[in-house]
């Protein structure tokens, strides 16, 4: 692993004995060493964590250790193992009162208590995290020369020049040895009891206990997919913590300890050839660094907040800034910020269109200046309705040339543009643009990451419920991932990732047959609760294709997939008009748009609110050739449980959560509407389960 000296310290609270003030001082020469043990997030004090976060209420360190970079301490199974490389003082402190086990080996190791300093942290207890007690603890020091070997039971804060000596391809090894971590333990069992849940899904990602809530990110380092996301465990009554996963295939996940404890806000990650920074903030950027193999030990900036709420020369009307998302292009890096109005304005008023803001630096972790709209609000209003906030928002390469924006609305789901970022003018200007939910929140946010293959974006989303009764118990999951390409013609191709054809098992095929007009046929051979169909359909003289899932014998549960050729979208009125402008958009207007209708109203006879349909808008090229006949229609469909996603032509996706009552609700049927059909093909897989695993 490539050295690099820097100070291993892990907190920030400290203050001098009885309250003394700080002087300033000399730093010392710090030894050089090389960590031998590794440390999972589990292994570390809740309040240790929490004095990395940007809620540390207390003081700086001493003047002796203050202003020393820092990461989170390497150790692991209660062990700091170190080796001194070059001569020097030594700084530990303990992360919790000392056992006489630990004082012990301190002693034995020559460390010595500095007199009259002290490090006050605050520790959670294990009943209640957010309960917090003061500790006075003391900071050991000694001198080494070079060769000296270190073993130290418990935990500490090491300050030291060096990086844990752990080579970049012992990532398996690293995985197995976090697999008796106290979070994973407790993950594991969670989700033991949440797969005996009748409508838990068996091959798609949710968290392992608890709520979840926005997705983070989705970066490939180092071989690995990694994913990051919030959710709030059970015994945690507010905030969210960052959680982790890791995949090679996007599609087999375990689970990693949970990266930061805090109530963090949203975020995005940054990937670079030898380092991964994490931005998030609420009202302000703060960031944080990695450059381990499993992307467990964070750097966080003393520095923080880079990006102050109060920064020189912000726009007046900027309002809170929320959902940083950090990228570069070339050498340059770049931040950008979704916001909502100023003063008293609400963030999602009718009278705003949604727009984002840009900073940018020559330096990730410093220097950062306001730039401007990311997006000329003009053009941004051409697509977006009044009180959209471009929450969540992510943005990669795709393609050769373009980039892919993506981002969710809270009043009206998750969207993206795809279009050419303007290095000169700082602005992004958008090509195209589409809607991967609806209002009524069937696909909620969405956060995108590189893939491998150059010019590959992989997506991926929180799905909502749609219908709210206990019935619905593990209903909050996250979408496949979709991988987002562009064709010869610069337009977007969603499709699943390669990985999922892994998980394909018995193979069932219907013969080809006519549909005639309004008359519905049940595929039998293709009943099944969790499920891959593709299924294909020529037109002809139908006015609207329909494909139902979840279907009991008789219809009293069912969940119909339509397809429109001609819709007219002209959104909410009262709302174009307050903002002056009469229509949703120019093409709405002149054109009709092809829609893909999910109705879930049907879905469960099981009481309990349920959202309306959901329709997707089709641009017309996504479904007529260029003669205007109607292509033939694809529906990509995966069935989870409660999980049902559709892709459409490779040109669309959108998914939703239901919960049918009856056992019998496994049905599959297609009906052609107002006209004639041909079902061309029409085939199905059993799907083999995928569960999230622990680290072993």
């Amino acid at each position: 692993m490539r050295k690099r000296a820097c100070a291993i310290l892990l907190i920030f609270a400290a203050q001098l004995a009885n309250g003394a003030p700080q002087t300033q001082s000399t730093s010392p020469e710090l030894a050089e060493v090389a960590v031998h043990s590794y440390a999972t997030a589990a292994q570390l004090q809740f309040g240790a964590q929490l004095r990395m976060s940007q809620f540390s209420p207390c003081a700086r360190l001493p003047a002796v250790l203050d202003r020393l970079p820092f990461f989170r301490l390497p150790q692991s199974h209660g062990t700091l193992e170190f080796t001194v490389r070059k001569a020097g003082k030594v700084y530990v402190v303990p992360l919790d009162i000392l056992s006489a086990e630990g004082k012990a080996s301190l002693d034995a190791s020559g460390f010595r208590a500095e007199e009259g300093l002290y490090v006050e942290v605050k520790l959670g207890r294990p009943k209640n995290r957010l309960t917090l007690a003061t500790e006075q603890l003391p900071v050991f020091s000694r001198k080494f020369d070079s060769g000296g070997h270190v073993m130290l039971k418990g935990l500490y804060a090491l300050v030291a020049k060096g990086d844990p000596d752990l080579p970049l391809d012992r990532t398996a090894e690293q995985l197995k040895s976090i697999g008796a971590g106290e979070d994973l333990r407790r993950f594991a069992a969670s989700r033991d009891q949440r797969r005996q849940l009748p409508n838990i899904p068996t091959y798609h990602f949710y968290q392992p206990e608890g709520l979840m809530n926005d997705p983070n990110g989705l970066i490939y380092w180092n071989g690995l997919y990694h994913y990051f996301y919030q959710f709030r465990p059970v015994d945690l009554p507010i905030g969210w913590w960052k959680g982790h996963a890791v995949s090679r295939d996007l599609v087999h996940w375990t689970d990693l300890p949970v990266f930061l404890y805090q109530n963090s806000f949203t975020g995005g990650v940054l990937v670079e050839e030898n380092s991964v920074t994490y931005m998030w903030g609420g009202g302000s950027g703060q960031t944080a660094t990695s450059r381990d193999p499993l992307l467990m030990d964070w750097e966080f900036n003393p520095d923080n907040p880079v990006i102050p709420s109060n920064i020189f020369g912000r726009d007046p009307a900027m309002g809170f800034l929320q959902d940083p998302c950090p990228f570069k292009v070339g050498d340059h890096y770049y931040a950008l910020f979704s916001t909502g109005p100023n003063g008293d304005k609400n963030a999602f008023s009718f009278d705003s269109f949604s727009f984002w803001h840009l900073f940018d630096s020559d330096k990730i972790d410093a220097g950062w200046k306001y730039t401007g709209d990311f997006i000329d609000r003009s053009t941004t209003a051409l697509y977006s309705r009044p009180g959209e906030d471009g929450a969540v928002c992510s943005f990669n390469p795709i393609g050769h040339d373009r980039h892919l924006l993506v981002w969710a609305s809270h009043r009206l789901g998750p969207q993206y543009f795809v279009g050419r970022f303007d290095e000169p003018s700082k602005q992004f200007k958008p090509e195209s643009h589409a809607r991967m939910g609806s209002p009524q929140g069937i696909l909620s946010w969405t956060v995108s990451g590189e893939d491998k293959q150059q010019g590959v974006v992989n997506v991926i989303s929180k799905i909502e419920q749609t219908l709210m009764t206990p019935a619905c118990a593990g209903g909050e999951v996250h979408t496949q991932v979709r991988q987002f390409s562009l064709d010869g013609d610069g337009r977007v191709l969603m499709r699943p990732v390669p990985g999922m054809e892994s998980l394909r098992g018995d193979h069932q095929q219907v013969q080809p047959r006519p549909l005639r007009a309004n008359e519905e046929v049940v595929l039998s051979e293709l009943s099944g609760d969790t499920k891959e169909l593709l299924i294909e359909i020529e037109p002809r003289t139908a006015k609207a294709l329909r494909v139902s899932v979840r279907r009991s014998p008789a219809r009293e549960e069912a969940t119909d997939i339509t397809f429109y050729p001609s819709i007219w979208r002209m959104g909410d009125a009262p709302a174009f008009n307050k903002s002056g402008r009469p229509w949703d958009r120019w093409n709405d207007f002149v054109e009709p748009q092809g829609g893909l209708l999910v109705d879930t109203t049907h879905s469960s006879l099981a009481p309990g609110k349920i959202l309306a349909p959901d329709m997707v808008e089709l641009e017309p090229w996504v479904f007529t050739s260029e003669n205007k006949a109607m292509k033939p229609l694809q529906f990509h469909i995966y069935l989870d449980k409660a999980v049902v996603e559709v892709f459409l032509n490779d040109r669309n996706y959108t998914a939703t959560c239901v919960f049918p009552s009856r056992e019998d609700s496994v049905g599959v049927s297609v009906t052609a509407l107002g006209g004639d059909a041909f079902l061309k093909t029409a085939e199905g897989w059993d799907m083999h389960p995928a569960p999230v695993r622990g680290a072993e």
